[in-house]
């Protein structure tokens, strides 16, 4: 599928790279986290909601996001894994 956002051919680690793209929250530590596979995910922008989910609807969990990219590089500790969200 073909995403109006990203010229056809474009890879997406280039679009997703753009300077200023990646602003993020203040870390919440994980002892604070219960349930990763089943967290809620809520973004404001302004005061203005852009997405409220649930981790447990993403298309891949957790688990299985980190052990798929252990395939490939190496993941050490404190290491961010930026990736798509949950639909909402």
């Amino acid at each position: 599928m073909r995403d109006k956002f990203r010229p056809e051919g474009s890879p997406w680690c280039l679009m997703k790279g753009a300077d200023n793209f990646c602003g993020m929250s203040d870390l919440i530590e994980k002892e604070r986290v219960i349930d990763p596979m089943n967290l809620q995910l809520k973004l404001t922008q302004n005061g203005e909601v852009r997405q409220n989910a649930m981790t447990s609807g993403m298309i891949m969990d957790i688990v299985g996001q980190i052990e798929n990219l252990s395939r490939y590089m190496t993941l050490n500790e404190g290491d961010m894994i930026l990736t798509g969200s949950p639909p909402g």
